[in-house]
């Protein structure tokens, strides 16, 4: 408790769909500071506060390309895009989720979610109609229970021990994909745990595209030894 856990991640990722026959390569990168700050750690439950420190996204597409970033003052909106998502972004920096995490990493509990959307909207400056028609399309992606399935990639660890060259599976499930996660730890050293990722994606689905998508994914993570703490990872996948 009191201690502050930080994090980047960041996302790069190639698209290159056919659209009535016409192929369209397109690029998309994100990237997310965050900060988790310790509150208690009773009956090896972890809770504390989750807020982001920054966020950037961009787009390169052959219709243009644009940027956003919780650090931007709006002047790289692109006309393109009826609103400005670094509003959003700056709005997002200013609220907090409190979460709760098993000792296996599992993220029991989430609250908080509905105040970071209401400054998000308020930002925008919407009429009350247009707050409640918004949360009602970003609650069908964008919900505590949503959420809390998106965070299950820090769920990594087995209920059981494990040596040197020993690999385990955990399934996530939900209504988004079907992806099985083989971990196998690789390395032990005085500070840090080093397990090798490899996962089947299946039956991916995407909003509003019809069809699934199917892939891999493979890379490695790094676990600082005392805390169980991810300190860094680094993750490839290939879907089509």
């Amino acid at each position: 408790p009191g201690n502050v856990y930080s994090q980047n991640m960041a996302a790069d990722m190639k698209m290159s769909p056919e659209i009535m026959g016409q192929k369209m390569d397109m690029r998309m990168k994100m990237a997310f500071g965050m900060d988790y700050a310790i509150k208690d750690t009773t009956g090896g439950v972890i809770t504390g506060d989750f807020k982001f420190t920054s966020i950037e996204m961009s787009m390169e597409t052959p219709m243009g390309n644009f940027s956003f970033s919780s650090e931007d003052d709006g002047s790289n909106q692109n006309p393109m895009i009826p609103f400005d998502a670094s509003k959003i972004f700056k709005s997002m920096k200013e609220a907090s989720l409190e979460m709760s995490i098993s000792k296996y990493g599992k993220v029991e509990s989430m609250s908080g979610l509905e105040d970071m959307m209401d400054n998000m909207f308020s930002s925008l400056g919407l009429s009350s109609s247009e707050i409640a028609q918004a949360r009602g399309i970003m609650e069908q992606s964008f919900s505590e229970e949503k959420m809390m399935e998106q965070m299950r990639n820090i769920e990594i660890y087995p209920n059981h021990p494990v040596a040197i060259g020993d690999s385990w599976t955990m399934n996530v499930v939900n209504a988004q994909m079907d992806m099985e996660n083989t971990y196998t730890l690789k390395e032990v050293n005085d500070n840090e745990i080093v397990i090798e990722v490899n996962s089947k994606i299946k039956d991916m689905a995407i909003e509003g595209f019809s069809g699934n998508l199917e892939g891999t994914q493979t890379g490695s993570t790094i676990v600082h030894r005392s805390s169980g703490w991810i300190k860094k990872g680094d993750l490839k996948q290939n879907i089509s």
